[in-house]
């Protein structure tokens, strides 16, 4: 289960993206043929209790409470907080945030930790939003002060607009820590062989293609940290 479109992780309509490719990578090498199966309910931990899924993408403990479910860390992301240079924000920390109009991506409240979720309580407006490129618009469109965004999101739909909207000068702050995520498996007994399978992935020059197709040069802290299983 892979959620709805987060370019240039994953691309809906085309099938592809950063994490759709690893993990066919992964799986292929397992002896497995992934199906992907784009859906708002991608972060639901029930679908693979109802088996409605074998597994499911982009999640962490927050998401699935089974650890014993989850494989090791595969994917980082870099969530920021972006403002529009003429706004001057004054965002240092999270607790900055509760001073402004907020727009996050889906379920921001739950997997940006406590701290977070208080403060946007108090936030003059706060939404969250499945689809991302509208937040990008709110901010182009003053609805909006900050944006809650992993900063290779925002890049990708930032592209996607008219060339004048392109050159807009925006801040960004950085007040998170980078975000790993995991894969949750429905069949416990695979979560060991898709942790060997993903390191051996993982050193590989198919990822460094990957890392370069997609312009995700921070995932190499994956290899430099020397991950492992964190269950």
């Amino acid at each position: 289960m892979a959620g709805l479109t987060k370019p240039p992780y994953v691309i809906k309509n085309q099938k592809s993206g950063f994490e759709i490719e690893l993990l066919t990578s992964v799986f292929k090498r397992m002896g497995k043929a992934p199906k992907f199966v784009f859906s708002p309910a991608g972060r639901n931990s029930k679908v693979l209790s109802s088996g409605l899924a074998d597994a499911m993408m982009t999640v962490n403990k927050q998401i699935v409470k089974d650890a014993t479910r989850l494989t090791q860390p595969y994917v980082i992301y870099q969530n920021v907080a972006i403002c529009l240079k003429q706004t001057q924000c004054q965002i240092n920390q999270i607790s900055d945030l509760a001073r402004y109009r907020v727009a996050a991506f889906k379920q921001a409240h739950i997997l940006l930790g406590q701290e977070y979720a208080n403060t946007v309580s108090k936030s003059t407006l706060y939404t969250e939003l499945v689809d991302q490129d509208k937040q990008v618009q709110l901010l182009h469109l003053r609805k909006v002060d900050v944006l809650i965004i992993d900063i290779n999101i925002f890049g990708y739909y930032q592209r996607q607009l008219p060339q004048d909207k392109q050159n807009i000068d925006v801040s960004e702050h950085a007040i998170f820590a980078p975000n790993l995520y995991q894969l949750a498996l429905a069949n416990r007994k695979d979560v060991q062989l898709f942790n060997e399978t993903l390191n051996l992935i993982l050193r590989s020059q198919h990822y460094r293609l990957l890392i370069n197709k997609y312009q995700l040069e921070q995932q190499v802290s994956l290899l430099r940290s020397g991950i492992s299983v964190i269950n």
